[in-house]
């Protein structure tokens, strides 16, 4: 009962009822819902593009059915695609069609229908031996006795992908900005940069003489395994169309590049994405810009080069349930960690994430990264991850994180400097260097909001951190300013900050850390006159 009541009381306060923090507006997503249709369209891999489209007659390509189904919905039909289990190697476009165009949905039948960025390279492999062609490391270099490596012709030009995030300051590795993607049997190989890489389960591209070298994974051979090459960017764009549904969908293995997606959410209105999967594409899995009113409901995300979900200057998205896993490969390969995401969202109004677990990314489980306004992020797991379980940075806010579980990350909560944050009745535990942190630019940072072009400057104003059970086995800090924070910051800081009815557990009762300083809950309550309700608890024996 008296748990009840601390957590009441701290729900209180996050409305406003003596302090300034505010509730963020939930978002509530799409409104589109629904199977009927007026029109349904059939696909199917034996299918063939000249055909009605009928059950008995259906079409061969989904880029075909949609042709036509965009046509009837722009004349105010409801409209379904169902598509037959099988790959389809295409890129669909939806075309923008009118303002408000009637229910366009595309459906696969048990996740089982794949929409391919790669097509088939089974045919065309030959045989390549070191020692034969006089290789220069050859002579007295072994490396390649027993090697099985395999050539094939190299027809394509693609540019590297570029640097989004400029050049001396953030850099992308040259094997991060490569474009080529070669899978077998599903798995993503290494690609190195130079002949003399190559190892078992890699390939290398060399783009003068226009030739791919591979030596495959033990026990498989170009010619009899599932050997493809990704060639399409963005498998399915939704081209600015408004109130579609893709339900029951894999979308994979699309070519990387700069903000590439297997599905990219671009400009559209209405949009209801569920049950689908997103795995093994070269940048990101899915991506949302310059979109309103998302639903991105149980989808998986895993396995992507760089990035599983995310969004950029996108109203009213709501991501409810679903996984975000295993992202990064590719950036992880070349040291590209710290700036790329399990899931990174970016000058977003009205987000929220409810019910998604983001475990084991190479990077940071949730990225919050600048001008976010009215987030919630609620019942979400955040576990394992390479960096943060979270990384709030330079957010104008407000932002509340309540009852989700934040562990076994590098640091569970990092503060760049966000304003207006609430964390409530969270489970904080086991993260490697701290379970809280302030950190970011020492000063503060400045930042423009998307939509009204108006300038901020964000400095962890205005924090409440109640009922929350933050715990350490480790050394770890359970909270930490970081000591490069100047004292006045810390002060600013202080004077709008809110700690109450949080339990602290760690094996060292020395716990608390202020840039150099390390102390007990007894002194961080007599220093600054927060958390003067919480309790500690110390642990027997560090592990």
């Amino acid at each position: 009962m008296q748990q009840t009541l601390l957590i009441l009381c701290a729900g209180l306060l996050l409305l406003g009822v003596g302090g300034r923090a505010v509730e963020p507006i939930a978002a509530t997503g799409a409104s589109i819902h629904g199977r009927a249709a007026d029109l349904t369209l059939y696909v199917a891999p034996k299918g063939n593009d000249g055909a009605d489209g009928s059950e008995d007659k259906p079409l061969k390509t989904v880029g075909k059915a949609v042709e036509l189904a965009a046509k009837a919905s722009d004349a105010g039909k409801q409209v379904g695609i169902l598509i037959e289990d099988g790959t389809y190697r295409e890129r669909v476009v939806l075309p923008k069609g009118v303002a408000n165009p009637g229910k366009l949905y595309l459906m696969g039948d048990y996740d089982s229908a794949f929409l391919s960025g790669a097509d088939l390279w089974q045919d065309g492999w030959t045989r390549f031996h070191v020692e034969w062609e006089e290789w220069k490391w050859y002579g007295g270099d072994h490396r390649f006795d027993s090697a099985r490596i395999y050539k094939h012709d190299w027809p394509y030009n693609w540019e590297d992908c570029e640097n989004p995030w400029g050049g001396a300051e953030i850099l992308l590795d040259p094997v991060v900005k490569r474009p080529e993607m070669l899978c077998m049997n599903g798995k993503p190989l290494r690609l190195v940069l130079n002949f003399g890489d190559l190892r078992e389960g890699t390939f290398y591209v060399n783009r003068d003489v226009k030739k791919v070298y591979l030596w495959p994974p033990a026990g498989l051979e170009p010619q009899t395994a599932q050997t493809e090459v990704s060639v399409r960017t963005n498998v399915l764009d939704t081209g600015g169309r408004a109130n579609v549904m893709l339900l029951n969908l894999s979308f994979k293995q699309a070519r990387p590049a700069t903000y590439g997606a297997g599905l990219l959410i671009n400009g559209s209105t209405n949009v209801l994405v569920q049950e689908c999967h997103f795995t093994g594409n070269g940048w990101s899995g899915v991506g949302c810009c310059f979109a309103h009113d998302i639903t991105i409901r149980d989808c998986y995300a895993s396995y992507n080069g760089i990035s599983g979900m995310g969004a950029y200057q996108t109203t009213n998205l709501l991501i409810d349930g679903g996984y975000d896993n295993y992202n990064n490969w590719r950036g992880k390969q070349g040291g590209f960690v710290n700036w790329a995401s399990g899931s990174k969202y970016m000058s977003t109004r009205r987000l929220t994430i409810h019910g998604l677990t983001a475990e084991q990314n190479d990077t940071y489980g949730l990225w919050l990264d600048s001008d976010n306004k009215d987030v919630r992020i609620e019942s979400v797991i955040l576990t394992d991850n390479l960096l943060g379980g979270i990384f709030l940075e330079a957010n104008q806010g407000p932002i509340l994180l309540r009852k989700c579980r934040i562990s076994g990350n590098r640091v569970g909560v990092m503060d760049g400097r966000s304003d207006n944050v609430t964390l409530l009745d969270n489970d904080i535990s086991n993260n490697r260097e701290a379970q809280i942190q302030v950190t970011g630019d020492p000063n503060g940072r400045d930042i423009t909001e998307f939509d009204t072009n108006k300038a901020l400057h964000t400095r962890s104003l205005n924090w409440r951190v109640e009922g929350n059970r933050i715990s350490t086995n480790s050394a770890a800090p359970l909270y930490q300013v970081a000591g490069h924070i100047p004292a006045t910051e810390w002060a600013a800081i202080l004077k709008t900050m809110t700690a109450a009815h949080n339990t602290y557990t760690a094996p060292s009762a020395a716990s608390f850390k202020v840039r150099d300083t390390t102390m007990t809950l007894a002194e961080w309550q007599q220093r600054y006159g927060i958390d003067q309700d919480s309790t500690f608890v110390r642990t027997t024996k560090a592990k």
